[in-house]
């Protein structure tokens, strides 16, 4: 790389720098908790995949790091009842 490219990348990181410094991002507020977890109640006669039973499900917050907006992500199996929760699963379960 020759005097001249070199010098183009370094302004060009040293501009990239002041970008970022010039245009923080705004603190935001911290979001509200998310729902309680769901437990779905399974008739012994109607088993389905993957829990032979009674199995709940949980929701997480998230926020846009940006416009600091919150939204809820929609329902996760948390875990069959009786048993250990998922891998993220928030613990203990419900059931």
């Amino acid at each position: 790389m020759d005097g001249g490219a070199r010098g183009a990348l370094f302004l060009l990181l040293i501009f990239g720098a002041l970008l970022e410094s010039d245009s923080p991002r705004p603190k935001c507020p911290p979001c509200d908790p998310p729902p309680p977890p769901r437990v779905d109640r399974v008739p012994p006669s109607t088993p389905h995949w993957p829990c032979p039973g009674d199995h709940w499900h949980y929701q997480d917050c998230n926020q846009d790091p940006v416009t600091c907006k919150c939204y809820v992500s929609s329902w996760k199996l948390g875990g069959c009842c009786g048993q250990p929760p998922q891998p993220g699963a928030p613990a203990p379960a419900p059931c």
